[in-house]
């Protein structure tokens, strides 16, 4: 948010006290807390001088957050389930966006990652929900499909 203007408007008409911006795709993905160090008021006025001053700030908070507050029933791991695992062959037809325009820069930058070297190699596409990666991933897998001998695709949300 830019605008200091805007912000007042938008924290008035739904009684906001605080804006968060990063940590939003978490929290629609994992159940967890978010601390956060604030260094700015939302408005044209950045400054990254107080960044890592706030970034301490909430490491502080986040571990007396965390002393204070023992888990006392630790969850455990089952294992992987067979859902969690499948393989899924090329022709039964991943679906994908018939009109995929633009990202040409992130699809040759995958591609260029992905070069074969005479080593296997491995690429995260990482970020907030509904930022396009699954897409993209299909796109590069539709265009490049005959490069490789093989293509791998994890699914590494939890459910």
């Amino acid at each position: 948010m830019k605008s200091g203007e805007h912000r007042d408007r938008v924290a008035q008409e739904h009684d906001i006290i605080a804006f968060e911006m990063e940590g939003a795709g978490v929290w629609e993905e994992i159940p967890c807390i978010i601390v956060k160090g604030v260094c700015d008021y939302a408005d044209s006025h950045k400054n990254k001088l107080w960044q890592d001053f706030a970034a301490a700030m909430a490491a502080s908070a986040t571990k007396a957050l965390m002393e204070r507050y023992v888990c006392r029933t630790p969850r455990t791991n089952s294992g992987p389930t067979p859902a969690m695992f499948t393989l899924v062959p090329v022709s039964a037809g991943v679906v994908g966006p018939s009109r995929f325009v633009g990202r040409g820069d992130e699809l040759g930058r995958l591609h260029e990652a992905l070069k074969w070297t005479g080593e296997r190699c491995t690429a995260v596409l990482q970020g907030l929900g509904g930022m396009g990666k699954t897409q993209l991933s299909i796109e590069y897998m539709k265009r490049h499909r005959g490069d490789y001998s093989a293509m791998l695709w994890l699914n590494a949300r939890d459910e």
